[in-house]
């Protein structure tokens, strides 16, 4: 089945942990849980907050020495019992990005059921992704024995020299998966976009995958580059058997292809460095926006306001977060109540895909390690909960608005507090959302102006009406088209107004 609907300018997604969360249903069902039964389980949460998309993650096969070495690598096992103090051997269930074979794996069900699963959300008008990890695989895949050129293949004077970054499998030597930046992941290899062959079986692996899901969210996108892949391997990126290296991008031919055969496809890009821009162009629907992460973490507003002022263009296909599998929850980035809510408005009240991790609502704190399948047991805290539940129904009536940021002057002169406020709008034919938020650590005042927000208003006040905390604000159309609306908030404090 095709899902026959469109997205609204700024969808929704929700992720799953897929093996930690079948491992809870199984022991609620006392019995072995597959993704139908997950699925199932959370189809009321997905309709009752209208997401989009639902991204499972981490459904695909992991093999037996990736999760070797995830059992055996001592800084990983230091960095598990942390998060998990009362970790078992059997919690240890390997990297799902140590992928060995793009098949569900085999304690998650069938792909009969698979299938179902894609059929019971497209019914319901929703999309789901999957996991591409492009940039390596597990140390089980059968390219090592069937297809070693694929990979990036080095000496032993490279693997005795630099051990962090080569292994030798099968009396082979070879590289880890890896970045630039950093020495390699131990439990994948990497494999080589510089030989035709791979790229060719790299495109035939997503269309396979693609009859499953609507859309793929690429892991580390931007390290197929080819300047990265420069950057990263040199000249060990020349392919050994004699075939003409290729360094065009990758996603510069398998997008289209893929376009071919699905028009709607949806492609998501992981992606760092101030690279997103560069893969929208590629064909990218979207791509992580880890830059407003950021500076949102470090809670100065001016960074934000500089961010939310690139083109609508690259802001429609950002992909908004506070918190996903890679990043700690949000609840304990931002402890305080009032810090969180203001980053939660800005982050999922903007322009661009809103990212929404299970637990999130529930307002979890611990981090769940990819090497694990088990997490700790927390309790929901009710004003969080409620909290993203007025949040997400105020994203869901602003889904397909017109973004503005809005101009904010001094409330009086020498008031220089205004410099933390962020201000935007959000506006369709039906009603006009005005946004105000004081990022900042201190009371403060300004002015909001709305040239081009109250043309259309013929009244001689104009109403406020703060659905947050349902109180209406009174003001005179000679004042906000003058000076603008006057606004003094606590600190991280915030209004969300409808504006007439």
């Amino acid at each position: 089945m095709e899902i026959k609907t469109t997205l609204p300018k700024y969808p929704s997604i929700y992720q799953i942990n897929t093996r930690v969360l079948l491992a809870e249903l199984s022991e609620e069902l006392s019995r072995q849980a597959t993704i139908l039964d997950l699925v199932h389980k959370f189809l009321p949460i997905l309709k009752q907050h209208q997401f989009n998309m639902l991204y499972l993650l981490g459904v695909w096969q992991t093999g037996p020495r990736s999760i070797a070495v995830s059992k055996s690598h001592d800084s990983w096992k230091e960095e598990l019992i942390r998060e998990l103090p009362d970790l078992k051997e059997t919690d240890i269930t390997g990297s799902p990005f140590a992928i060995m074979s793009y098949t569900l794996n085999r304690q998650f069900g069938t792909l009969e059921e698979l299938v179902q699963v894609k059929k019971i959300l497209n019914e319901e008008f929703i999309h789901l992704i999957l996991d591409l990890v492009p940039n390596h695989i597990g140390l089980d895949h059968r390219w090592i024995e069937e297809h070693p050129e694929y990979l990036i293949v080095g000496t032993e004077d490279n693997l005795r020299e630099n051990p962090k970054r080569w292994t030798k499998i099968d009396n082979k030597i070879l590289a880890y998966g890896r970045d630039p930046y950093y020495d390699g992941w131990p439990d994948t290899l990497q494999i080589n976009y510089r030989h035709a062959g791979l790229r060719q079986a790299m495109k035939q692996e997503i269309q396979s995958i693609s009859q499953y899901c609507d859309g793929l969210r690429c892991d580390m996108s931007m390290l197929l580059l080819p300047d990265v892949i420069q950057k990263t391997w040199g000249n060990l990126s020349i392919p050994l058997d004699g075939t003409c290296p290729v360094d065009q991008s990758f996603w510069l031919e398998a997008i289209p292809e893929i376009r071919e055969l699905r028009p709607d496809f949806i492609f998501i890009a992981e992606v760092y460095w101030d690279l997103e821009w560069e893969l929208q162009q590629q064909g990218f629907n979207y791509t992580y926006d880890k830059r407003l992460y950021d500076r949102l973490r470090d809670r100065i507003a001016e960074p934000v306001k500089f961010h939310l002022n690139a083109d609508l263009s690259f802001m429609n296909k950002s992909v908004r977060f506070l918190e996903n599998h890679d990043e700690p929850r949000a609840a304990s980035v931002y402890p305080d109540e009032k810090q969180h809510q203001a980053a939660a408005i800005i982050t999922y009240g903007v322009p661009g895909m809103h990212f929404f991790a299970e637990g999130q609502f529930d307002g979890f704190k611990s981090k769940v390690s990819m090497h694990v399948g088990r997490r700790r047991k927390e309790p929901q805290d009710p004003s969080v909960y409620d909290f993203y539940t007025k949040l997400i129904h105020i994203r869901n009536t602003i889904k397909d608005s017109i973004f503005s940021l809005r101009n904010i002057n001094p409330a009086w002169d020498g008031n220089s507090t205004h410099g933390n406020f962020i201000a935007w709008t959000m506006v369709d034919p039906k009603v006009k959302y005005l946004f105000v938020v004081n990022y900042g650590w201190t009371q403060g005042q300004c002015r909001v102006m709305l040239e081009n927000v109250l043309e259309d208003v013929v009244e001689s006040d104009v109403e406020f009406n703060d659905i947050v905390v349902n109180k209406v604000y009174k003001r005179s159309m000679e004042e906000l088209k003058k000076v603008g609306i006057y606004i003094d908030l606590p600190t991280w404090g915030y209004h969300v107004f409808i504006v007439g």
